[in-house]
């Protein structure tokens, strides 16, 4: 054990003691996001949906936004929502208070160094950040080894702690994913995060979007564009990136001449993206959510957005130019193959074919495959994901 370690044990600990004695209030619920920047996520949308019921007085509920990131802070704080910034002494007096704690990842109790305790006597619920096919939680060997190698550290400091209610969209990712989670009891509900692919979003929910390239895609989409999504998910640095295994010139030709647009949406965690000719860059830690019901169709790999997508019934294309490679990373909880709805390629050439039969139309061979994809990963396909959850935790006062 590193003296580094030792020290946060001692402040984890001071924590735990406070937390155990400090009493809750009833209807206060502190939300803490997946990422250290930007504004986006499940979180997001629950906290945003919470704040206006409670404003409304629809629900007793009083959400708190905790962000470590300042400039977020100052925005939020300026359009009215209640944040506060991490760490502070307002953000542990929240913690220690609150009758809700909300999460959307595994890792949110290590980024806080201990002071997470402060809510050990909260209801714990996690929402997840994807409804997909990879191995999460304690599915995922990285996670499994990490507790291996520090098990008294990671068990005084509630790296991995138990959820009073786990999130799953269907009872198939239920039954998937139940090991994945230490938990009390299930939650069936959709990802809070789609309940925007049913309405115009409001001024709110459009923080932490790109305004820039949010107005290059509605004015495309005023011009009659055809308008294609490539969204991958994240590689270790030693990986092809994805900008890397795209021909742009290429790309940007075909565009060009099928009167279409692109729009690449990094992960959050990829670095060194460039700018590319003729294809919109959306900013990486970026919200494009509020966009994702404008296009006509989604590219992407292994990314949970793809069971996202399915919701608005449009086509995909599973551009997996390095899976074996990735497989050999990180693994699926569900047959790859067998699950995902749409054609998959490997090489500019076949995505580019892809890409074509979109815009030519014609006969929508895969709409009875994502039909049957989206009854075994989402059985919600409304805009009341939000609500449901908020009558969730009103209900556990």
């Amino acid at each position: 054990m590193t003296l580094e370690q030792f020290s946060r044990i001692l402040t984890a600990q001071f924590w735990r003691c406070l937390g155990l004695i400090m009493p809750r209030q009833r209807n206060a619920v502190v939300l803490i996001p997946r990422k250290r920047t930007g504004f986006s996520g499940n979180v997001k949308y629950l906290f945003l949906a919470m704040q206006r019921a409670h404003q409304t007085g629809q629900t007793p509920l009083r959400p708190t936004y905790l962000t470590p990131d300042p400039a977020l802070a100052q925005t939020l704080s300026e359009a009215g929502l209640p944040v506060v910034l991490f760490p502070s002494w307002r953000a542990m007096w929240a913690l220690l208070r609150c009758r809700f704690l909300v999460v959307e990842d595994t890792l949110w109790s290590q980024r806080m160094e201990g002071r997470n305790l402060a809510a050990i006597r909260a209801f714990r619920f996690q929402l997840w950040h994807g409804n997909g096919i990879k191995t999460i939680g304690w599915e995922n060997p990285k996670v499994v080894n990490a507790q291996q190698e520090n098990p008294y550290v990671s068990r005084l400091l509630d790296w991995h702690p138990r959820y009073d209610a786990v999130c799953f969209a269907s009872e198939t990712q239920l039954r998937e994913r139940r090991s994945a989670f230490r938990f009390r009891a299930p939650f069936l509900n959709g990802q809070p995060r789609n309940d925007s692919l049913f309405a115009p979003p409001d001024p709110l929910v459009l923080l932490g979007s790109d305004t820039d390239a949010m107005a290059r895609i509605e004015a495309a989409v005023a011009q009659g564009k055809r308008l294609f999504l490539y969204a991958p998910t994240w590689r270790p640095r030693d990986m092809t990136q994805p900008f890397e295994a795209l021909d742009t010139d290429r790309i940007a030709a075909f565009l060009k001449q099928a009167n279409a647009v692109l729009v690449y949406k990094p992960h959050p965690k990829e670095s060194g993206t460039p700018k590319m000719k003729g294809i919109i860059r959306f900013r990486k830690s970026a919200d494009i959510y509020p966009a994702l019901r404008h296009f006509d169709a989604l590219i992407t790999d292994y990314s949970s957005i793809f069971s996202d997508f399915l919701l608005l019934d449009r086509p995909i294309i599973f551009y997996t130019y390095d899976r074996q490679q990735y497989e050999a990373n990180r693994k699926f909880m569900h047959e790859f193959d067998r699950l995902v709805p749409g054609p998959i390629v490997d090489s500019t050439e076949a995505l580019l074919a892809g890409m074509r039969r979109v815009v030519e139309g014609g006969e929508d061979i895969w709409s009875e495959k994502r039909a049957l994809s989206l009854d075994l990963l989402d059985a919600f396909r409304d805009d009341k994901s939000c609500k449901r959850a908020i009558t969730y935790l009103e209900e556990h006062r």
